[in-house]
């Protein structure tokens, strides 16, 4: 058995259709709905998170971050779950550096899966 070289392999998608099928039976109108939604809430958590940052509150900010965590991992976009999953566990107020991290990374993962769905719904 010869297995490709990593170069050639491809990159996982940043949502996984197949299991948000699981929960959509592959409605193509309901994932446009489920994606569009997620898409607008990860643009106001990362603000939200965001924003914390200058004025932190625990409490918000671990409560933003799990709320996109789970709402992540629903959908399939795994790598914004689990970006959102180490957001949580930061305390903004005495770890600032590691959650403006955090913040960066999420919004960058957040940009990939928008421009997966605006590729999905052919826009």
């Amino acid at each position: 058995m010869s297995l490709a070289p990593i170069s050639l392999m491809t990159e996982p998608k940043p949502v996984d259709l197949v299991h948000l099928a699981q929960y959509t039976g592959g409605d193509v109108r309901l994932n446009a709905e489920l994606l569009e939604m997620f898409v607008q809430q990860c643009g106001t958590v990362v603000e939200r998170l965001q924003s914390l940052l200058d004025t932190p509150d625990t409490r918000l900010w671990a409560e933003s971050a799990h709320s996109l965590k789970g709402a992540a991992a629903g959908i399939g976009a795994f790598d914004v779950a689990e970006s959102a999953g180490c957001a949580e566990a930061i305390d903004p107020a005495t770890k600032g550096e590691s959650a403006a991290d955090c913040v960066a990374l999420l919004r960058k993962r957040c940009d990939l899966v928008k421009s997966f769905v605006d590729s999905y719904l052919k826009r």
